[in-house]
């Protein structure tokens, strides 16, 4: 059973905050445990709200936008789209034609047929429509700094991704997984 790309993170209220733990790093009240949902529940739900015209923010599942979208570690911050925003280098959240919803860059535009693929696969792409995309990414949120996908940082981390060659990407994913990324036990 293949797990959901993103969960939503939702704070729970609570009714006293004084009866929260404490965060002994900060002394700050400890934030309540976010609420995990599966991609069938949010993913129409959050489409839903971004064609109302809100933003949502999700926190990133799965490993496919590495190194620039990390799992668990980083949120997107999603909203509305127009046709001049789906031009290649930008980030969107679609159904691509085998139904899988997947969060992934533009590579190719071919009239109304946007290729993409994360920015952790060297090979694999997939087909959507512009009609299947639910969002674009408006800002990506790495250590409670935010990042705006208009802003010159993330346009430039876009640029150089994008434009590296096949074995340049390879060999910088190879290093990348072998510093930052966890090692399993099972090896």
């Amino acid at each position: 059973m293949r797990m959901p790309s993103f969960w939503l993170t939702k704070r729970l209220p609570t009714r006293n905050p004084a009866s929260r733990p404490m965060n002994s790093h900060r002394n700050k009240p400890a934030a309540p445990p976010a609420k995990q949902l599966p991609n069938e529940v949010l993913l129409p739900e959050a489409a839903r709200l971004i064609s109302e015209g809100h933003t949502v923010t999700l926190t990133v599942r799965g490993n496919s936008m590495n190194p620039f979208l990390r799992d668990r570690r980083d949120r997107i911050v999603l909203g509305a789209l127009s046709d001049d925003r789906l031009r290649p280098g930008r980030a969107v959240l679609a159904r691509e034609t085998g139904g899988r919803i997947l969060f992934h860059r533009i590579i190719a535009r071919n009239a109304d047929t946007l290729t993409l693929r994360g920015d952790g696969n060297l090979h694999g792409t997939e087909q959507t429509t512009v009609a299947d995309v639910m969002g674009c990414l408006i800002a990506a949120i790495r250590h409670e700094r935010r990042y705006a996908a208009d802003g010159w940082v993330w346009r430039l981390y876009s640029a150089c991704w994008m434009h590296l060659p096949c074995l340049g990407r390879r060999c910088l994913l190879a290093l990348y997984r072998r510093l930052f990324l966890p090692r399993s036990n099972n090896r």
